[in-house]
């Protein structure tokens, strides 16, 4: 049976993840790619052999030192499962991000914007519309309609300052330093070593994560390719600008 060519989005999910982990994957995908496949082919490229330094304490210990001189944040407070919110308030938290991320010297995921943010950006992003019917304008409606998704990317880009929160994959300490590591796989692996299986796994669930904005507790061996990048986190997170 003939398989459909991959999606183009999924096609630059695949190579984000390609990016994380410096590798190239000879392998073919389509539409019908799930993420347990895309697992696979990862790990096949980077290989499964381990060492025997804790990539996750590595990355802990670093992440505690940089918390302690961006934002003053006491060493005893940064454990685990301690909330980002409540070491790094609001306030200031993009400039404290940034200064993380220079201290770490590593790609840090990006914030997200509050909710109510999203809801105002999808409602100006309606006007137009809304006028075209008030003014009985119904030729023009679809038009309008067609041109609302680049409206409210044009209108989340400009507003990228407003973008202070964490995502929900991001809520603690651990899910941070996970991340983290997902991220910059390439990069430390040359200092940390090689990777176990189930790191390599766990790092792809991650990079796939920060780029479609969904949970990486609901992802699984069968969740498709197809369905991450045509889901409205994954629209949403295209929208936004680097920090």
């Amino acid at each position: 049976m003939q398989t459909r060519a991959i999606h183009p989005d999924a096609e630059d999910l695949v190579d984000q993840v390609m990016a994380a982990f410096g590798v190239g994957l000879s392998c073919e995908f389509s539409e019908e790619t799930c993420l347990g496949q895309l697992e696979d082919a990862v790990v096949a490229a980077v290989g499964k052999a381990g060492s025997h330094r804790c990539r996750s304490s590595v990355v802990f210990w670093r992440l505690r030192r940089a918390l302690g001189e961006a934002a003053s944040v006491p060493k005893g407070a940064v454990v685990p499962f301690a909330f980002l919110n409540d070491l790094i308030p609001r306030r200031g938290r993009r400039k404290v991000w940034s200064a993380i991320e220079r201290s770490l010297g590593v790609k840090l995921p990006s914030l997200a914007f509050q909710a109510w943010a999203n809801y105002l950006s999808c409602a100006i992003s309606l006007l137009p519309l809304i006028w075209g019917l008030f003014e009985g304008l119904r030729w023009l409606c679809l038009p309008l309609a067609m041109l609302m998704p680049f409206m409210w990317a044009l209108i989340l880009h400009f507003a990228s300052p407003l973008r202070n929160t964490f995502p929900d994959h991001l809520q603690t300490v651990r899910d941070l330093v996970r991340t983290v590591l997902a991220l910059n796989f390439a990069d430390m692996e040359g200092e940390l070593g090689p990777a176990h299986e189930r790191e390599v796994r766990e790092s792809v669930k991650r990079v796939v994560a920060d780029a479609t904005g969904v949970n990486p507790e609901w992802l699984c061996r069968e969740t498709s390719l197809l369905d991450l990048v045509t889901s409205i986190d994954f629209k949403r997170n295209r929208s936004y600008s680097s920090n």
